[in-house]
């Protein structure tokens, strides 16, 4: 069952706000340290995205955000994804 259109543009607000703070993260996997944090950051950044695409997706199901909005998400997950998935290739080199 659908909420009314203010829940669903409450929900969609806050989802949106949990998305921004995720791009902090990323940053933070970038920074240098000892080769043991990096891999750690790259596996909190990964396991932060994975779950930013899990629950777009359930969203998107629900009806509780556009679909423009999900597609746009889920593209940076996937792009962001991809990103992490390099550097810790490159890590493990």
């Amino acid at each position: 069952m659908m909420g009314s259109d203010s829940e669903r543009l409450a929900e969609g607000a806050r989802f949106q706000g949990c998305a921004l703070l995720l791009a902090p993260l990323v940053l933070l996997a970038a920074c240098g340290g000892s080769p043991s944090e990096q891999v750690r950051k790259l596996h909190q950044t990964q396991q932060s995205w994975e779950a930013t695409a899990r629950l777009t997706t359930e969203l998107l199901q629900r009806g509780a955000v556009p679909a423009k909005y999900a597609r746009q998400t889920l593209d940076a997950a996937r792009q962001e994804l991809e990103t992490t998935r390099q550097k810790a290739e490159k890590l493990s080199q």
